[in-house]
């Protein structure tokens, strides 16, 4: 079918239907692939075409377009234009859209494919695998010696100096690439944090405070250095400020996101902390700030917060941040950017502990980094997995709404569904009857480490495509069906 004759075919928008226009278009255009009305090759009008048959904006048709194209239904060449896929995605009896629920109970789990999980990790499939594969050759024409010995300290210069960079131009912090040491992620610049401060404060057994609930594997680390963990609370404003100080060395906190209650720390809260770091290094109890700065680069209304440190006139606040998660899971490089007091020990740290950052790719994320790609590939990710939030959202809405009471979010890669009070069931309940239907679920509980934990899952749509979202949600309801239908509450 020539772009021509797609003209003929009728896209109907529903002002009365719940779902935005870009979906419903999306939806429209996957109807008539899978119908065979559009075939391998067929060539699509362009966004702006398409914007201008129907009377929609440019960005609408485009995130139309995006998201098809992340599902593997179109794909876009360029200065030739956007054609339906050659591969297309297969689609399973149970993501028709006349499938009901009760279609779905009468399969068998061995019938629906690999197991699903709601994956809050990046999509590798949408990664700009060329760009990349360019950045690694132009780096390794001419390696520096330091690099293939491996004896360079906090990192390769060029990547620090671009992370230095990064932070300016996204966050607003000023830095010198001194100040940035390159770690192999969050958990690898945690335990290097903590084992410079108990180094500096000489205390053999200090104790953090910690977000309650938190990343379970954060909390198991922190523990197995030998540092005890003092609970910190959660409202709506963030992570609670103690009422009193007992000698803790620090706070380890996510205020641009809480994880993983998904809750950004109000201004007030974030001042309360500032005083609080304050007030103890002045009556001489040192005391540090250390911001986790979890997944906060996917942001969908609004404008990033600045980094405690900016506000910091104490030099008292550390700022951890990873790659990996907004690139892919395997890169392994992060950094910690740290006052300038600090940066020696945690050189001395590191140097004791071992560099578990991988050099030989640190000079392609640093051409990455420095010739604009990240910031492009991040642009375009923020689009993709706002819409798919989008679709998670109205399908929870739509379907769950009833034992869920669903939290929206205009940052990260994942949603929260807390279970209502009046339920009888518990996410650990759920989470090994979604097993039995070939679905992993993500318990809220099991982030607690004190203390009585909330009932809830953790829904993560980022490294989803619609279909296998839309197929997640209709096996969470068929658990939650049998979880009642069988009385086991």
């Amino acid at each position: 079918m020539s772009s021509t004759s797609f003209s003929s075919v009728t896209i109907s928008l529903d002002a009365s239907d719940h779902l935005p226009v870009y979906l419903q278009i999306a939806r429209q255009i996957r109807t008539l692939i899978e119908q065979g009305r559009l075939s391998p090759g067929d060539r699509l009008p362009s966004s702006r075409q398409l914007a201008q048959d129907l009377g929609i904006s440019r960005t609408t048709s485009s995130n139309s377009y995006d998201l098809l194209t992340s599902e593997g239904y179109l794909l876009g060449v360029p200065k030739k234009g956007v054609f339906i896929a050659h591969r297309l995605p297969s689609l399973m009896p149970s993501l028709m859209p006349e499938q009901r629920v009760s279609d779905l109970a009468e399969i068998q789990p061995s019938t629906l494919g690999d197991r699903l999980r709601f994956d809050s990790g990046a999509d590798v499939s949408l990664f700009p695998h060329q760009i990349w594969r360019r950045c690694l050759q132009q780096s390794w024409r001419e390696p520096p010696r330091e690099l293939l010995e491996g004896t360079m300290k906090s990192g390769l210069p060029a990547l620090r100096q671009a992370v230095a960079g990064y932070l300016h131009a996204m966050r607003g912090l000023s830095v010198t690439p001194d100040q940035v040491i390159i770690t192999a992620g969050n958990r690898d610049a945690i335990s290097l944090l903590l084992s410079a401060l108990k180094r500096i404060s000489g205390v053999s057994s200090p104790s953090v405070w910690l977000e309650n609930p938190c990343y379970p594997a954060l909390a198991e680390s922190v523990s197995s250095m030998g540092v005890n963990l003092d609970a910190l609370a959660i409202d709506a404003e963030g992570a609670v400020c103690p009422s009193e100080m007992s000698g803790q060395l620090a706070a380890i906190l996510t205020p641009s996101r809480q994880y993983p209650l998904g809750v950004a720390m109000s201004a007030r809260r974030r001042q309360e902390w500032l005083d609080l770091c304050s007030q103890s290094n002045q009556s001489g109890h040192p005391f540090w700030l250390i911001e986790d700065d979890y997944d906060s680069e996917f942001i969908y209304q609004g404008r990033a917060q600045a980094p405690l440190m900016n506000a910091d006139t104490q030099q008292h606040t550390l700022l951890v941040g990873s790659f990996s998660k907004i690139l892919f899971r395997s890169l392994r490089i992060g950094y910690i950017v740290a006052p300038d007091q600090l940066v020696l020990p945690l050189l001395n740290s590191q140097q004791a502990l071992g560099s578990m950052a991988s050099l030989p790719l640190q000079p392609a994320l640093s051409t990455f980094l420095t010739h604009g790609y990240f910031a492009t590939h991040l642009r375009k990710m923020r689009r993709i997995y706002q819409q798919r939030r989008d679709h998670l959202l109205q399908l929870l809405h739509t379907e769950l709404s009833d034992e869920f009471q669903i939290t929206s979010t205009h940052t990260g890669m994942h949603l929260v569904a807390l279970l209502k009070p009046e339920s009888d069931l518990t996410d650990d309940q759920l989470a090994r009857g979604a097993a039995e239907l070939g679905l992993t679920l993500n318990r809220l509980s099991s982030h607690y480490f004190t203390g009585e934990p909330q009932q809830g899952l953790l829904l993560g749509f980022s490294a989803l495509s619609e279909p296998y979202m839309s197929e997640g949600v209709e096996r969470l309801l068929q658990t939650l069906q049998r979880g009642r239908g069988n009385g086991d509450h």
